[in-house]
């Protein structure tokens, strides 16, 4: 009778230890299935902001969101009495649509809603986290690093790492590249009288959808007009050397950047030369922002 009570009570170990492994197996597999990689285009992305692989190619990313690269050549132009060379690039042919933009981080709110339409309402901070996740998705570095968010969204820490490989926000003499797209004049489209046929401006309706409008010559739509657009620069006065190559806004300041007029500028606003500038913190309803990629 011991022998048997022996036997019932080491079998009876046997199976729990076999039910315990069992749970184990399945708790673990449930951890792993549910992780999510911090920073991953979230509010909360470390300072180190690692590449994350995409499912996803390219190819893929940029069919299912229309997303179209258009190649700049090294290019020159005259900026005052400098001038500027800046090397070849690719920048987005239109301004970063709502689906693009919510496709990655939460969409802000709109005064007009649609797939179509450019984001907007979208701080400076803002564009460089979409910057960042979109990197992420390409399987490429991120440019931008920061330790936390803080107040009104503001990357606390943040470096800018001018990788040769990422996805960014156009530099400001790039994008006076890319709306000048090798013309002089005052507008890229020449006699001001053809305004109407190329931008959206001194509306009352609002935002357009991106295209809706005749590219320039680089063929990039709305470059002036529908909404402004945010560049990665600090905004100081310029130079005044006479030659220029690559040139950057300074490490520090207080107000970034941004360039092309929007749906609610003036004509004189949608001049190729015309810069204006705010907090990076600020979002409007008239801005947004389109992007460059080093490869």
């Amino acid at each position: 009778m011991r022998k048997n009570s022996i036997l019932f009570f080491l079998s009876f170990a046997c199976i729990l230890l076999l039910v315990n492994a069992c749970s184990n197996t399945v708790s673990s597999s449930e951890e792993l299935e549910n992780f999510t990689p911090e920073g991953n285009g979230s509010a909360n992305s470390s300072s180190v902001e690692p590449s994350l692989s995409s499912s996803s190619s390219q190819e893929n990313i940029e069919d299912s969101l229309g997303m179209k690269w258009v190649s700049i050549p090294k290019s020159q132009f005259i900026r005052g009495v400098t001038e500027v060379t800046v090397s070849p690039f690719q920048i987005l042919e239109t301004e970063i649509t709502q689906k693009q933009y919510a496709t990655y981080l939460d969409l802000p709110t709109q005064k007009k809603e649609g797939d179509s339409l450019p984001v907007t309402n979208v701080s400076w901070y803002d564009a460089v986290r979409f910057c960042n996740a979109l990197s992420k998705a390409y399987g490429l570095d991120t440019n931008y690093v920061y330790s936390s968010v803080g107040t009104a969204g503001v990357l606390l820490d943040l470096k800018i790492l001018s990788l040769d490989s990422t996805i960014r926000l156009p530099r400001e003499a790039e994008w006076e590249i890319a709306i000048r797209a090798g013309t002089s004049t005052k507008y890229y489209w020449g006699a001001s009288d053809k305004t109407h046929l190329y931008a959206n401006y001194y509306s009352e309706s609002g935002v357009t959808p991106v295209g809706s409008f005749l590219p320039n010559a680089y063929g990039l739509y709305d470059m002036a007009g529908n909404v402004s657009e945010w560049t990665e620069d600090w905004y100081s006065a310029y130079s005044g050397v006479s030659f220029e190559e690559n040139p950057r806004g300074p490490e520090k300041g207080s107000e970034r950047v941004f360039r092309g007029g929007s749906w609610s500028s003036s004509l004189a606003e949608l001049a190729s030369d015309n810069r204006e500038k705010a907090l990076p913190e600020e979002a409007l309803y008239n801005r947004g922002f389109r992007i460059v990629l080093k490869k």
